[in-house]
């Protein structure tokens, strides 16, 4: 199973949820980390789960928590986006959630 997780952060000013979702053509369950307390519901109606945390560096230190979780329910693949960014189709390329893992413990690490 495949999975996009989406940073949105309360200081963000855009927001390109809408647009990326168009070019999701493919059956993905899409997930949302976030130090927002009320997100719109408007925009966020396709979003399997909301992880709320306390501020921008937690949500960052608990997205390797995120992805175990996701990994225990056996997704496989996984797409790490800004919805404050718009993007193009061939900018969306899953990777292995082992190696997002591995790329967040560097990040952890650096915080």
């Amino acid at each position: 199973m495949k999975a996009v997780i989406y940073f949105v952060f309360k200081d963000s000013e855009e927001n390109y949820i809408e647009d990326i979702q168009k070019q999701l053509t493919y059956d993905v369950k899409q997930f949302i980390i976030t130090d927002v307390i009320n997100p719109s519901k408007s925009i966020y109606t396709k979003i399997e789960n909301i992880f709320y945390f306390k501020d921008m560096t937690s949500c960052l230190n608990n997205a390797s928590d995120i992805l175990n979780y996701l990994e225990m329910f056996n997704y496989k693949q996984v797409l790490l986006l800004n919805p404050n960014k718009s993007y193009d189709s061939n900018q969306l390329i899953f990777k292995d959630v082992s190696t997002v893992k591995e790329e967040f413990s560097v990040v952890n690490n650096i915080l």
